[in-house]
């Protein structure tokens, strides 16, 4: 479903990416990790479409990712640091996501909702803690129905109350990142079924 063949990257003389490559199949759940400037978020916004590589190529079920909304719309991506609307609550995010993705499934949204009970769903998202805007942003992307969501530092979201009730709703692609540390690695071994470790 993701291939990433030979991708090079560099930022002045900085080389960030040297010959990356990266297969995630069909039903994986993948884990990518490594320590602080190996690289996982540079590849992550090669595979989402953000970056274009200086050489080498990435498909996502076939397509090229850059420029091509086809396949973008088959994947939701959270990223670590969240932009909300600046007055918006989660109803007002759900409209403006179904909107824009054609595969949301409002009967899912509220059929998760008990899962996300610490939600008002009415309160400025922006006024929410870190951890429930996080929460926020998985209800809104799992109701989109994507073929693979790519989540930045989620293990311990997906670890907390939600995990039981919410992994039968995942799609069936993952790209989770975090740090190699031993506590993250702890979380990864319950969530992930292959791991890639990048070094810098």
């Amino acid at each position: 479903m993701i291939r990433v063949n030979n991708v090079v990257k560099t930022f002045g003389d900085f080389r960030a990416l040297d010959g990356v490559n990266l297969h995630v199949r069909d039903g994986a759940i993948y884990g990518l990790v490594g320590p602080n400037g190996a690289g996982k978020s540079t590849i992550i916004r090669h595979i989402t479409g953000i970056y274009k590589p200086d050489a080498g190529n990435i498909e996502i079920a076939g397509m090229p990712v850059y420029e091509n909304p086809q396949a973008k719309a088959r994947f939701a991506y959270i990223p670590d640091d969240l932009f909300y609307f600046q007055q918006a609550d989660v109803m007002e995010m759900k409209r403006f996501y179904k909107g824009i993705y054609k595969t949301f499934d409002e009967d899912l949204f509220f059929r998760i909702r008990d899962a996300f009970s610490n939600i008002d769903p009415k309160m400025t998202i922006r006024r929410m803690s870190k951890g429930m805007q996080k929460q926020a942003a998985f209800w809104l992307a799992i109701s989109c129905r994507p073929d693979m969501h790519f989540l930045r530092k989620y293990v311990q979201y997906l670890l907390s109350a939600l995990q039981t009730f919410l992994i039968s709703c995942l799609p069936r692609h993952f790209c989770l990142m975090r740090y190699a540390a031993l506590q993250i690695l702890l979380y990864l071994r319950y969530v992930c079924v292959h791991m890639a470790v990048l070094f810098s």
